[in-house]
């Protein structure tokens, strides 16, 4: 799509409207508001020329707009300098007019849409051979409601001063497989498919593609299966001159950036060659440098450093800090020591509004205001040659229309986005911003998304052939990082929880299923643990056994299984029965590396041991009862001697019997 910055903005309904129609309107426009659109049908005219102008009137207030002839009017002269222009359209009475042509306005009812389509004779425009060339400004008053455009008449005499150097990006549409299926392809690349639609826009133009691998990878993937239209679709767009990859499947290669994370690439299309590690496909990557676009975005020097390491950033004028800069400069500025394009912001608007316009009235509004932009700029130094730079929303439904005009006008050429990095730069500063709540989450987003693909790398060594699992994964992480003008906070969260969701429910894939307590009875004995693989690859998981008591004694605490795809197997883990009781055994799984792969399982262990155990544990225990008895006694004995005090009497010396008495 056209810039993220677009995404930062949230999209309103609106409906589609037929000529002399009158329809409900959309919910867009504050209650009370009665708004008028005017746009004339062939941007560029000479003096002489018949032309058409659509008129898209939406009465949003809860009063009926009356009946009533209203009058388009011209202004006398051109209209010569940016400002007035700008002035122009914001309704503001910055020149001159005169009546043109009258227009009948039938009732429209409160909260309804009406449009038409009317002419204007060449006798009524009146300008003659030698009129100015240039913009004029079309106005038309309607119940209070005005609509301000501009029409071109005319050419500058000569080759076009103004380059303007263009990326159309192809868009896709969102896929949570990070491949598009075989009816996706069916219906994208039909003759008005939305893909097939978008390529015939630009095919003839000498301007920058940018394509997703992921329309080719999705053809690879179906190989001979694949739609005839798709494989005919790919081979017209990688033969565009001016081609560039964009990130695979729109992922945010920015939010990628700004978060500190290298941006993650396929690894490969998950068929049989790539599930045994002898894949050669990769998405190709295309000749020309590759587009990041910035405009909208919150840039600051690292992050612009980091963009210009992976292809041409792309900004706008209203992202930067500059002198007043007259006439209207070259896209090229330096920034530091890094070079970037800045598009003029308010013909970026001009060109979206021109390409993505929800009516006709808006459409043309925009082409036209948008070529008048480029003539008045133009005629700012006739003899000055510039190359600005801007993108286009080639989904859009008024792209065609929009491209066309500006390849079709004398006043402008169109070439690829590379050209204007040729042209002088000038120096400027990033204008700092602070990040908006989207790109917060945005970056919270890709965060979650590098870590869940890091969870998978670890995961996936169970795996007799790993890639099975992180080829697969890698697109729906790609796809999870998905990018576009309706992204908004909350599908950012939902995007993550559900790649989340897919990476807990593989994991659980492989694991200790937990039945029934076991009876165990004997002294060496076997110990079944019951494992269970839902994953459609082999696993290699080892199996560790510890228990919470003595009465079982573990003898090998591990033991490798490889457990057959989609199967269940019974591991028998040898254990020593020393006494009876209830004991718990825990059991866990993990890689050969040591990563845990699963939550510990926990199985209540019935004990019996056999009678010799029992008799052996019997003696022992006696001889230990013997031994303590026998201590026991003997301290008791010592305790009472002291207590009768002839303990150890004997010992004590003192006088004989007869000495005593002698005495």
């Amino acid at each position: 799509m056209h810039s993220v910055g677009r995404a930062l903005a949230s999209l309103g309904a609106a409906a589609l409207v037929v000529a002399a129609a009158v329809l409900p309107a959309p919910p867009a426009g504050a209650a009370g508001d009665v708004d008028a659109t005017i746009g004339v049908a062939t941007p560029q005219i000479e003096a002489g020329d018949d032309f058409e102008v659509s008129l898209l009137l939406d009465n949003a207030s809860s009063e009926p707009v009356s009946a009533s002839s209203a009058q388009l009017e011209i202004t006398y002269g051109t209209v010569d300098t940016r400002f007035a222009l700008s002035s122009w359209l914001n309704d503001e009475n910055v020149l001159g007019t005169r009546p043109i042509a009258d227009v009948e306005i039938p009732v429209v009812g409160a909260g309804s849409t009406y449009s038409s389509t009317f002419p204007v004779d060449a006798d009524d425009l009146g300008l003659g051979e030698n009129a100015q060339a240039g913009a004029y400004g079309l106005r038309l008053t309607v119940d209070g409601a005005t609509a301000s455009t501009l029409v071109v008449v005319g050419s500058p005499g000569g080759d076009p001063s103004i380059t303007l150097s263009t990326a159309a990006p192809i868009s896709t549409p969102v896929t949570e497989e990070g491949l598009l299926s075989d009816e996706q392809l069916t219906a994208l690349t039909s003759s008005v498919g939305s893909l097939n639609r978008q390529l015939r826009t630009v095919a003839d133009l000498p301007i920058s593609v940018g394509l997703d691998p992921m329309v080719e990878t999705s053809v690879e993937f179906e190989g001979d299966a694949a739609p005839e239209s798709a494989v005919e679709w790919v081979d017209q767009a990688n033969d565009l001159p001016n081609a560039y990859s964009l990130p695979y499947a729109m992922s945010d290669r920015t939010a990628q950036l700004a978060a500190g994370l290298q941006p993650l690439q396929p690894l490969g299309v998950p068929d049989s060659e790539a599930l045994t590690g002898e894949d050669t496909y990769f998405p190709p990557q295309l000749p020309h440098d590759d587009v990041t676009d910035l405009t909208g975005r919150s840039v600051d020097t690292e992050l612009l450093q980091a963009v210009a390491d992976t292809g041409i950033p792309l900004l706008s004028t209203s992202q930067i800090n500059e002198d007043e800069q007259y006439p209207t400069p070259d896209a090229g500025v330096m920034i530091g020591d890094q070079q970037a394009l800045a598009a003029d912001s308010e013909l970026l608007a001009l060109l979206d509004s021109a390409a993505s316009g929800y009516s006709e009235a808006e459409r043309n509004a925009g082409s036209a205001e948008a070529l008048a932009l480029i003539a008045t700029i133009a005629r700012e130094a006739p003899n000055t040659p510039r190359n600005l730079a801007a993108i286009v929303d080639v989904s859009g439904i008024g792209a065609e229309h929009l491209l066309t005009t500006l390849d079709g006008s004398d006043w402008v050429t169109l070439a690829p986005l590379s050209s204007a990095l040729e042209a002088p730069a000038r120096d400027a500063s990033l204008r700092q911003t602070d990040p908006t709540e989207l790109e917060t989450a945005l970056e919270e987003g890709v965060t979650a998304a590098h870590e869940a693909d890091a969870e998978m790398a670890r995961f996936s060594l169970i795996a007799t052939q790993p890639r099975e699992l992180t080829v697969p994964f890698r697109l729906k992480v790609l796809a999870a990082m998905h990018v576009d003008a309706a992204t908004t906070p909350a599908s950012v969260t939902s995007s993550t929880t559900m790649l989340a969701s897919e990476l807990a429910n593989l994991q659980d894939g492989v694991q200790v299923l937990q039945g029934s307590d076991i009876h165990i009875v004997g002294s060496n004995v076997q110990l079944p643990i019951e494992l269970v693989n839902d994953l459609e690859v082999g696993a290699d998981v080892v199996v560790k056994l510890r228990t919470t008591s003595t009465i079982v004694v573990v003898s090998e605490g591990s033991t490798e299984v490889t457990i057959g795809a989609e199967s269940s197997q019974r591991v028998l883990m040898p254990v020593e029965v020393v006494g009876s009781g209830v004991t718990t055994a825990i059991v866990t799984l993990e890689t050969a590396g040591g990563h845990q792969i699963s939550e510990p399982v926990t199985i209540n262990v019935q004990a019996q041991p056999s009678v010799e155990t029992v008799i052996v544990w019997l003696g022992a225990s006696a001889v230990v009862l013997l031994i303590g008895f026998g201590l026991w006694r003997s301290l008791r004995k010592r305790a009472q001697g002291k207590a009768l005090g002839d303990l150890d009497g004997a010992r004590v010396p003192g006088p004989t019997h007869k000495e005593s008495s002698a005495q």
